[in-house]
């Protein structure tokens, strides 16, 4: 068991990360995924660097 955080910008990955998730999912079923989406890269970039999420 573990834990993944995924950040991503709005819109970006749209098409490929929900088959990527749904593949590291059957791999991994009791890995902890989460997903923060963020409209803006420089506040996703300060959020990244200071480790929370919000």
């Amino acid at each position: 068991m573990g834990e993944l955080v995924v950040a991503a910008q709005v819109g970006l990955g749209t098409q490929q990360m929900p088959g990527a998730l749904s593949a590291l999912r059957r791999c991994f079923p009791r890995l902890e995924i989460s997903v923060f989406e963020q409209p803006s890269s420089a506040e996703l970039e300060r959020l990244c660097r200071r480790g929370t999420w919000s």
